[in-house]
């Protein structure tokens, strides 16, 4: 009895290992964003140009918005509105 006993424990033994054996790894790969065109950036964009000079000044802004003093005046542009200024010489 003892001797069946054995045998019986020895084959369930055998048969879990090597049921445990055949378990197939699983790897994860990770997930890689899909490939995009690394266009460059575009270069920043100038909010305000501000020029001065013996003569006047000026400032433009980047909506368009001008204004500028020189010796014959002043003036102002707008979308909407254009203003001129002219001193007497």
């Amino acid at each position: 009895m003892k001797k069946h006993l054995m045998s019986l424990s020895a084959a369930l033994l055998l048969i879990g290992i090597t049921a445990c054996s055949n378990e197939e790894k699983k790897t994860e790969t990770p997930a890689t964003p899909p490939a995009q065109s690394k266009a460059p950036p575009p270069p920043p964009a100038q909010k305000t140009e501000i020029s001065v000079g013996p003569d006047g000044a000026s400032v433009k802004n980047k909506d368009g918005t001008k204004v500028s003093m020189d010796k014959k005046g002043a003036e102002v542009v707008d979308k909407k509105t254009d203003i001129k200024i002219k001193t007497p010489q």
